[in-house]
């Protein structure tokens, strides 16, 4: 009898998410999911067809604050969520720059792991830092505005350290 090792399945986004829910509310770090999407509405009954976004391109999954009892009382935290072994796009990087340029702590991961373990550090007063050189070479596959069509760009590494 043949048996085969199969790979247990990578756990989706929304679970991985839920997780990280989770584990701020056990660590009493106040955080919240962002809902960012964006919809056509069909036009009925003479009515024209209407594009709705929520949000803006590229904003974190989770938010939220540092609690009372972290070395940063306060200071605004954002976090990508993506699934195992994946990446943030092109626009979520861009955004996770941004924040932490301004003094957020800003950052991702594809794990629950990851997540305590960057959020802990964040909290003891480590600061996340994204290597100098915004556009190091990482190429991202982006949609055309207002076509179906892609291309890669050339964009901001979404990799960092904590120090």
């Amino acid at each position: 009898m043949n048996h085969e090792h199969r790979k247990a399945p990578r756990p989706l986004e929304s679970a991985v998410l839920r997780e990280c829910l989770r584990i701020a509310e056990r660590m009493e770090v106040p955080c919240w999911r962002r809902n960012v999407s964006a919809q056509t509405i069909a036009a009925t009954s003479g009515a024209k067809r209407r594009f709705i976004r929520s949000g803006q391109p590229g904003q974190s999954d989770l938010w939220g604050f540092l609690p009372k009892w972290s070395r940063r009382p306060g200071v605004h935290f954002e976090c990508e969520i993506k699934r195992l072994g994946e990446a943030p796009r092109y626009e979520q990087a861009v955004w996770l720059r941004q924040c932490n340029e301004v003094s957020a702590a800003a950052f991702w991961c594809d794990n629950t792991e990851t997540f305590a373990r960057v959020l802990q550090a964040v909290c003891e007063g480590k600061q996340i830092v994204y290597p100098y050189d915004h556009f190091q070479g990482v190429d991202y596959r982006v949609t055309i505005p207002g076509t179906k069509k892609t291309r890669v760009i050339r964009g901001p590494s979404y990799e960092y350290d904590l120090i």
